[in-house]
């Protein structure tokens, strides 16, 4: 409307100019758009596929419905021949990366209101597909060399034990991060060798890991740990799934009873975050201004993706500017103006 107000009537909005934070729905919108423009300059097309697109384009804005009431899985038989991913996406909305990551064509996804489904007879086992679900929900397994192959965003050493866990946080086994394989979009892929499993569970089951303290147990039974381990009964975030209390015996929180502790590092040789959605560090603002006193918004964000995120900068460019300024750096203008995807919640709101 307000595009119209200064441009005229012939003027479309797609992407962030009308708040779509969802690739899938941006495109839909980018394609609903240029049918419009085209019918404005009088060319010539098929109206149902105008109507199609704009059937998915509604469809991709509306709230996510169940589909499935569990993953779909390959047969024993494809199990035991080859490696295979398991799409534990049960819902249907606009999101369909994993079909363009797939080398295979093996994933597909009819519309925006349907399920991702695997053609295992195409599938090879090659896990690229891993890395590129945005809501880490495609895991790999090979289950005759006993290995998971699992999404993960945050540091974790290789050789590290891990404890295995399934989609409510409970634990079903143990294993050992064999490898991290690092990917250019920050979701890496952690390679897992399955040392033990509960006898009621399957592979299928694993989908994370919490790294092990020194002193758990090799002992697995899911909920009931020996007297040597740390008694953790669930780690689940969903609220249907509260967390049991810890023994008595113990000084430490739930939380913290599953987190390896930090190394001792002087804080002088930490370098902060500055922009949170995007992982950028100050140290690495400082390498790309070098010697200059002063540098734009609209440069920084450039250079680094700086205000690139969800929040628009909404955040990180004021953080910037107060950071920058104590190392004698001028931060100077604003950025291009961007609607946030999201919008910030402190531990008070909730």
């Amino acid at each position: 409307m307000k595009g119209r107000e200064v441009f005229g009537l012939n003027t479309y909005g797609v992407g962030d100019a009308v708040r779509i934070g969802e690739g899938t729905s941006a495109v839909l919108r980018g394609r609903q758009a240029a049918y419009e423009v085209a019918q404005t300059m009088g060319i010539r097309f098929n109206y149902d596929d105008y109507l199609e697109v704009s059937r998915q384009y509604i469809d991709s804005q509306q709230h996510p419905i169940r589909i499935l009431e569990k993953p779909n899985l390959p047969t024993h038989e494809r199990m035991m021949a080859k490696p295979f991913v398991q799409l534990d996406c049960l819902y249907g909305f606009a999101c369909n990366p994993c079909t363009f990551s797939c080398p295979q064509g093996a994933i597909s996804k009819l519309a925006t209101n349907t399920t991702p489904t695997v053609d295992y007879d195409k599938c090879i086992g090659c896990m690229q597909c891993v890395n590129n679900c945005p809501g880490l929900a495609i895991f790999g397994y090979d289950t005759v060399r006993r290995i998971c192959f699992l999404p993960v965003e945050y540091e974790v050493e290789e050789g590290a034990d891990v404890l295995l866990v399934d989609n409510n946080g409970g634990k079903i086994g143990e294993g050992v991060i064999a490898k991290i394989l690092r990917k250019p979009n920050k979701t890496n892929v952690a390679r897992v060798t399955v040392s033990e499993l509960g006898h009621e569970f399957s592979m299928t089951d694993i989908k994370g890991f919490i790294v092990k303290r020194e002193n758990s147990s090799r002992s697995v039974e899911r909920g009931a740990w020996s007297e040597n381990s740390m008694e953790v009964h669930e780690c689940s975030i969903a609220p249907s799934h509260p967390r049991t209390s810890e023994p008595s015996n113990s000084n430490l929180s739930p939380r913290s009873s599953l987190l390896s502790p930090l190394k001792d590092t002087a804080p002088s040789t930490i370098s902060p975050y500055v922009c949170h959605c995007e992982d950028i560090k100050l140290d690495r603002l400082l390498e790309v201004i070098g010697d200059r006193k002063s540098i734009s918004v609209d440069e920084l964000k450039h250079i680094t993706r700086l205000g690139m995120g969800p929040c628009r900068g909404k955040r990180c460019i004021p953080r910037a500017r107060q950071v920058l300024r104590s190392h004698g750096i001028e931060l100077v203008g604003d950025a291009t103006p961007r609607a946030p995807l999201s919008n910030p919640v402190t531990l008070g709101d909730l």
